[in-house]
């Protein structure tokens, strides 16, 4: 599944949570919402802004200001929010999205930091379609760097396939994946370089450029109060990772990044990605994995219980206002009169009461995925998990034995190599790294014991070798499972968590962020510590019955 598209989240004051800025149908032949109380439930609007399609058939969208003015970052005029908003709303008419149903933007900081989003506001039928986006008009930095033709853009193109590959090591996938990651995110850089200028320049206003939420910016302080040895060392490896990216490209003649320009636009490009159904059993991965951002359904926010989908489909939409030139240098689509064309769609997978937000599924992740790509985190998350470490340097002994051998029952038996690391999950036990471990702890003794071509051609490593195996690796598992919970023994995060109270700052959020993940990492390896201790019990009892 495309679950690279997601929201990216605007901090701002408290006391926005209960302004509304509301998208609105305009039809001459209905009622503008089809909830006739509508209006009266919203008495502290401003008329509704028409704009060049009043009279039409074709929907319009508009916005309903609020009689009062706040904004982003305190000021008014052009910087307040519901001008970036309005501002916001036209530039999605401009790229003919089509709403058909009446919905609003809402802010729900207040409500796990979750930012903005949509919500509904009128009742909307399961199977309704709430808005449709043509696919020509989404942003797709393949698209954009596929209409120049120029040596420099040329040279990007080469040079982020280059780094995306390195940084793969072979994984075919993640290499193409990272690569359109960064076709995106050079995309923004240029369009940010173009300014009030560019036409994109309502898209990119509304994008958060200060206090972003993902791990990647937090202060030194907010680390310094990290308990998790785990979080810290992914913290460590994105940082990592992140100052690859950006000294490749700053260091690059073509393109002279600074970093934060960089890291800005590669958080906005790796955490907008659209989601969309592609077969009516759920959702799974696009083979040719095209991503793209989707104006008005970047502001879809996730759940594992979603009320809406996005998807693929054909519609007889007309590109009617757009500038033909416009249309081929910055869709890449030639457009013919009344031509069927590809859209995005969203449409309602369940009813959806006034009032209720809209959401799409991201996909199975846990929280440190969510927190990492994203910068949030869920409460009692179904699918978060704890990564596996272990210091292979207290083993290398007993794993350097037979090394040559052990690479190639890896390769024979598609069983996970023990560097590659594995998860900790709360539910279930991943059988793979007991697996992988009776590989990596065989040693010359036992290989001669169990003859090769008992190794090669008979053993599945589903079941202990010797029990004298079984417990070192059992014990092993043990240590690090205790090392890695030690810092987390005898702390409520669930009442720390509970005792945060509002939001009103960006420390708030990570402390929130940070204690949602130390809550699903305590209560993860204290359940695998018990399932472990059996286990090696088992063993135990085992051996002595064996040897009385």
């Amino acid at each position: 599944m495309l679950y690279k598209r997601a929201w990216n989240r605007i901090w701002l004051n408290n006391n926005l949570s209960q302004v509304r800025r509301c998208f609105t149908t305009i039809n001459d032949s209905q009622n503008v919402t089809g909830d006739p109380t509508f209006k009266e439930k919203r008495k502290d609007r401003i008329g509704l802004y028409e704009g060049s399609k009043k009279g039409s058939d074709s929907y319009f969208i508009g916005l309903s200001h609020s009689t009062l003015d706040f904004s982003l970052d305190g000021s008014e005029g052009e910087n307040s929010a519901d001008k970036i908003m309005y501002d916001y709303t036209q530039y999605c008419s401009s790229r003919e999205t089509k709403l058909y149903k009446a919905i609003a933007f809402e802010d729900y900081n207040h409500d796990g930091a979750m930012g903005f989003g949509l919500q509904s506001a009128e009742f909307i039928h399961k199977g309704s379609t709430i808005f449709q986006v043509p696919r020509a008009a989404t942003l797709s930095g393949k698209a954009f760097f596929a209409l120049q033709s120029d040596d420099t853009a040329r040279a990007v193109v080469q040079k982020s396939k280059e780094v995306a590959d390195n940084a793969a090591r072979g994984d075919k996938a993640l290499a193409n994946r990272l690569f359109q990651t960064m076709l995106n995110a050079h995309m923004h850089v240029k369009l940010n370089r173009l300014g009030a200028d560019g036409m994109h320049a309502p898209y990119l206003k509304a994008l958060p450029f200060h206090e972003l939420t993902m791990n990647h910016y937090w202060d030194k302080d907010t680390i310094i109060e990290i308990d998790s040895r785990t979080l810290i060392e992914e913290l460590k490896g994105l940082a990592a990772l992140y100052h690859h990216l950006g000294q490749a490209f700053a260091e690059f003649e073509h393109t002279q990044y600074n970093m934060d320009e960089w890291h800005w636009a590669w958080n906005v490009s790796a955490s907008r990605f659209t989601i969309l159904e592609n077969t009516n059993e759920g959702y799974q991965s696009d083979p040719k994995y095209d991503s793209f951002i989707t104006p008005l359904a970047e502001y879809l926010n996730h759940s594992f219980e979603p009320n809406v989908v996005l998807r693929h489909t054909k519609s007889a939409t007309v590109f009617s206002e757009m500038d033909p030139m416009e249309k081929e240098k910055f869709r890449g689509t030639k457009v013919k009169g009344h031509e069927k064309v590809n859209i995005i769609e969203c449409v309602a997978i369940k009813n959806i009461p006034i009032g209720e937000q809209l959401f799409i599924n991201y996909g199975e992740m846990g929280n440190l995925h969510l927190l990492q790509k994203f910068g949030f985190t869920l409460a009692d998350n179904p699918y978060s998990r704890v990564p596996f470490y272990y210091n292979a340097k207290k083993y290398a002994e007993m794993m350097g034995e037979e090394m040559e051998l052990k690479f190639r029952l890896y390769q024979h038996t598609g069983i996970p190599h023990f560097m590659q690391g594995f998860l900790f999950y709360k539910n279930k036990f991943d059988i793979n790294i007991m697996k992988s471990l009776r590989i990596a702890f065989l040693t010359s003794d036992l290989v001669s014991e169990l003859t090769l071509d008992h190794l090669w051609n008979h053993e599945t490593f589903e079941n202990p070798i010797s029990s004298t195996q079984e417990e070192i690796i059992l014990n092993t598992i043990l240590r690090e499972l205790e090392e890695a919970l030690e810092p987390l023994e005898g702390k409520d995060y669930v009442s720390m968590r509970n005792n945060l109270g509002e939001f009103d700052s960006i420390r708030k959020v990570h402390k929130y962020n940070i204690l949602n993940y130390q809550i699903d990492e305590q209560m993860i390896l204290k359940k695998n510590v018990r399932f472990v201790e059996k286990m090696r019990d088992e063993v135990l009892r085992q051996r002595r019955a064996l040897a009385g």
